[in-house]
């Protein structure tokens, strides 16, 4: 996980904004898949405020609520959702 961060860091320092979100939603699913679920919901919030920052608002409340309803025993599934109204809003 910390050579996948060091990744996404490089990738958004190039603004390579598409690969770094590519790449967060790959580990993303990788760490799902591992059963990490805590770690699956941090890459999605990280991908889905890159989407906010690019100014699309509307992927990023979704891809907020997506993690919110993916990963709902997550410790953070209450503040991606609230994270999600916070950009429809915007």
């Amino acid at each position: 996980s910390e050579l996948i961060k060091a990744e996404v860091r490089q990738l958004l320092a190039a603004k390579r904004w598409e690969q770094a979100i590519d790449r967060l939603q790959q580990a993303e699913l990788t760490s799902a898949e591992q059963r990490d679920i805590s770690q699956a919901m941090s890459f999605a919030m990280q991908a889905a405020a890159l989407w906010g920052l690019q100014g699309d608002p509307m992927t990023a409340a979704n891809e907020f609520y997506r993690a919110a309803v993916t990963y709902p025993e997550s410790d953070q599934a209450a503040k991606a959702a609230m994270n999600g109204v916070a950009m429809v809003q915007a």
